[in-house]
């Protein structure tokens, strides 16, 4: 294909994918591909403008990942802030890979765990924090219980359910983005 023909193609295939700014950087860069001379020894050459481009589309493809790694939304924070205030002020116990810890450092691990799913971007609602925060050991996969006062320990995962329902039913926030289905155990 000469340069021409894939200059052309590469205008056709940018018209045919709108205005994503991704594909688009993917296009150009197989456009640059297309440009790469080697010689007998597979080494790459390549001139200047042929670089910067290649910098730019790589660049950008990096920052628009940052991006999508984004932190959720407000009213997600808020129920995910309520939950850690739940988790530290129930004075209740909690059982993690093996052994029972008290509710501030329970608070803080969950946190730790939530800050950690936040930076890649997988937190879009509160049952996420639930689910990949709150409810197993990312070690084990043993599930965490909770157990206040003298009652009998109950998952985690159930208890912090129950308390986001009782915080959505009193009008505190609602998400409405939240599509994921729960159940919540009676107290």
């Amino acid at each position: 294909m000469t340069a021409k023909g894939a200059k052309n193609a590469f205008t056709i295939h940018r018209l045919r994918m709108g205005r994503n700014c991704q594909s688009l950087i993917l296009v150009r860069f197989r456009f640059i591909l297309l440009q790469v001379k080697t010689n007998e020894n597979f080494t790459v050459k390549l001139n200047r403008s042929t670089k910067a481009i290649l910098f730019c589309s790589l660049f950008g493809v990096f920052i628009s990942c940052v991006a999508l790694a984004a932190d959720p939304p407000p009213a997600v924070q808020s129920e995910v802030a309520h939950l850690f205030t739940y988790i530290e002020n129930s004075g209740c116990e909690f059982y993690r890979n093996g052994s029972w810890h008290d509710a501030h450092q329970a608070r803080a691990h969950i946190e730790l765990k939530y800050r950690y799913l936040c930076r890649k971007g997988q937190v879009s609602c509160a049952e996420d924090v639930i689910e990949q925060a709150g409810s197993t050991s990312s070690l084990s996969g043993k599930p965490y219980q909770v157990r206040c006062g003298d009652s009998e320990p109950v998952l985690s995962d159930d208890w912090l359910r129950t308390e986001l329902q009782r915080f959505r039913t009193a009008g505190k926030t609602s998400y409405p983005g939240s599509t994921k289905s729960f159940r919540v155990s009676s107290p």
